[in-house]
């Protein structure tokens, strides 16, 4: 929901230029937020009586139940943590914009001294202030070298498969892993360590790779992106 409320506020800016775009986003990122004057998340104490509620309802309680719990998780935690960081979405929404406009993304090996600085520069400033945005940066810049330099590949062909099917990929994990962990499935919610955690995702995950190939060389869409795509455009896609 938040990305979808940033995009359409970008729209209007969509044709200014790329230096313009990327001043404001910097500005969005470094200065103070427009939101800091609502009620930020609860203490300490309420997370702590929050989290013991939500792993008692979300592994025994029905669907009625988990969903009246949702609605009120996410007045209470999920809206103050997105308004918390809508500005900073905002902002790193521009300098993407930004970087597209200028052809960073689309053609790295011609800003390759540019991603080389940013890497080094970036994950310095990372480790030194403690900052995520830094490092990350650093990791983006490092990921369209080496992706650019190697070239569409079968080691990179499922992640763009996948990428493709983002949405239905998306809404699966939800229902699968709802089925897992709520208390109308599995109810493992709060039951398990991180590493059997950590087996689970990599699984689904490796499951949907495989998947997205698999569908992709029979469709040119996801079957959700499908639905999507023709509900847009008031008429069915050709498939």
């Amino acid at each position: 929901m938040l990305y979808a409320l940033c995009g359409l506020c970008l729209i209007p800016l969509l044709r200014l230029p790329a230096a313009v775009l990327a001043i404001a986003g910097v500005a969005a990122l470094c200065l103070p937020s427009v939101f800091s004057w609502l009620p930020g998340l609860p203490n300490e104490a309420n997370l702590r009586t929050h989290a013991a509620d939500a792993t008692r309802i979300y592994a025994q309680g029905a669907f009625a139940a988990i969903l009246e719990f949702r609605w009120q998780e996410t007045r209470e935690f999920i809206m103050p943590l997105m308004l918390g960081v809508a500005q900073k979405t905002f902002g790193l929404m521009l300098l993407g914009i930004a970087a597209w406009r200028t052809g960073v993304i689309r053609e790295p090996q011609r800003y390759r001294t540019v991603l080389l600085a940013a890497i080094f520069l970036a994950g310095i400033a990372g480790v030194v202030w403690g900052s995520d945005l830094p490092v990350a940066l650093a990791y983006a810049s490092a990921i369209l070298l080496w992706t650019r330099c190697r070239g569409p590949n079968a080691l990179t062909a499922p992640f763009a498969a996948a990428g493709r099917m983002a949405f239905t990929n998306y809404l699966a994990q939800s229902l699968i892993l709802g089925l897992v962990f709520y208390g109308y499935g599995l109810g493992l919610f709060g039951q398990l360590d991180p590493t059997t955690g950590l087996l689970i995702a990599l699984a689904l995950y490796a499951a949907q790779l495989c998947f997205s190939v698999w569908w992709l060389r029979r469709y040119r869409f996801g079957p959700f992106e499908w639905l999507w795509r023709s509900l847009t455009y008031g008429r069915r896609q050709p498939m």
